[in-house]
């Protein structure tokens, strides 16, 4: 395996092991919570693992409320990434500092044109 994928798998490592024990969680408790062995658990962690069962990534990554994709990422899976364009962000950014009221008027305005966009 190349460096880079060896720095991927110990980033994962150090993260999922970071991140359980932070959570004040076992190794077990871990491995109960995603229903895969302890022993994969500790494998994972010590970066044993040249190609993790992506499944399995998935379900440690959801027993630690962890991104389910970027644990993918990590294990050297391909994750599709919505598209999003620079005005969306901005319009992202800025609907979070509008007040609630505001907020529910954009999100009526938004499903007025999308309905209208569907009977078009």
């Amino acid at each position: 395996m190349n460096t880079a994928g060896q720095r991927k798998l110990q980033q994962l490592a150090d993260l999922l092991r970071t991140t359980r024990e932070k959570r004040g969680l076992s190794q077990g408790q871990v491995a109960a919570y995603a229903d895969v062995s302890s022993t994969y658990v500790s494998r994972l962690e010590k970066a044993e693992y040249k190609r993790p069962d992506e499944e399995k990534l998935r379900a440690i990554a959801r027993a630690l409320t962890l991104d389910a994709d970027m644990i993918a990422m990590l294990g050297g899976y391909h994750v599709e990434q919505p598209e999003v364009s620079i005005r969306g962000l901005r319009i992202a950014k800025g609907y979070d500092t509008l007040t609630e009221k505001d907020k529910e008027t954009v999100e009526r305005v938004i499903d007025m044109v999308l309905n209208k966009e569907r009977k078009d």
